[in-house]
């Protein structure tokens, strides 16, 4: 499911891929994350977010990925 939602995205133009949350901390193991893009600060990702929406992505919101664990 993550991956045909990243293809959604990508035919509507913007740049998107898949995490495992499980190589991340603070995550909850397990899940599939979609994403889409990297900002320099959480106004430049709430703006993102925003755009995402007006798309139709409602569910878009901004969180922090941290560099995955080893």
């Amino acid at each position: 499911m993550a991956y045909a939602k990243a293809t959604e995205l990508a035919n509507q133009g913007v740049a998107a891929g898949v995490l495992d949350s499980s190589h991340h901390p603070g995550w909850v193991p397990g899940d599939w994350v979609v994403f889409s893009g990297r900002y320099g600060t959480q106004n430049e990702a709430k703006t993102a977010v925003a755009a995402l929406a007006s798309k139709g992505h409602r569910s878009a919101h901004a969180k922090l990925v941290e560099r995955p664990s080893s």
